[in-house]
């Protein structure tokens, strides 16, 4: 039992990548919904940024300021408690779109996991984009293969997002196949 233990870390991470791989293999071939809409994606990468954003927050902030938590006048503290509960109150609204229509077209246990999927999809997706950019936009850095990769990887993802927001195409499926 100790053994088996001491490799459930292992098992739960081999669990969470094949999880990962059936939930985009069945949203790919259109058999779950895993974006309704584009405003589902954007709401899903925006709450992967904001849970980034107060956590840096609350661990430093620029020119070694050490967090919002240690703010030490009166001041700082409303900016700071004005910040945080906008984040949350943006958090709030994106959540229950995004994990509504999971759990609306997908069935409760399956629509959590998938909501999950989105967030963790959603924040790989917007970031790789950032950062292969950051270094398009860098005169210094860019050259015509990384221009030509940032490309390459705009034009994949571009396609993977198209395939997963799939929406309105399986709702036009069901209707398809209820109307005959």
């Amino acid at each position: 039992m100790a053994e088996f233990l001491s490799y459930l870390p292992l098992y739960v991470s081999y669990l969470f990548i094949g999880l990962g791989i059936l939930i985009l293999l069945l949203a790919i071939s259109n058999r779950i919904v895993f974006y309704y809409d584009t405003r589902d994606f954007v709401f899903s990468f925006i709450q992967g940024f904001i849970i980034f954003l107060v956590a840096y927050l609350f661990i430093t902030s620029p020119n070694n300021y050490p967090g919002i938590l240690n703010a030490e006048n009166l001041h700082e503290k409303i900016i700071a408690g004005a910040l945080v509960l906008s984040l949350f109150i943006g958090f709030v609204i994106c959540l229950k779109y995004t994990l509504s229509k999971s759990i609306q077209f997908n069935g409760l246990a399956f629509g959590l996991a998938i909501y999950f999927y989105k967030i963790l999809i959603g924040s790989i997706f917007a970031f790789t984009i950032l950062g292969k950019f950051a270094n398009y936009t860098d005169s210094k850095k860019s050259t015509h293969a990384s221009r030509a990769s940032a490309i390459a990887i705009l034009i994949l993802l571009s396609w993977i997002l198209s395939k997963l927001i799939n929406g309105s195409t399986i709702e036009q499926k069901k209707h398809d196949l209820g109307g005959q």
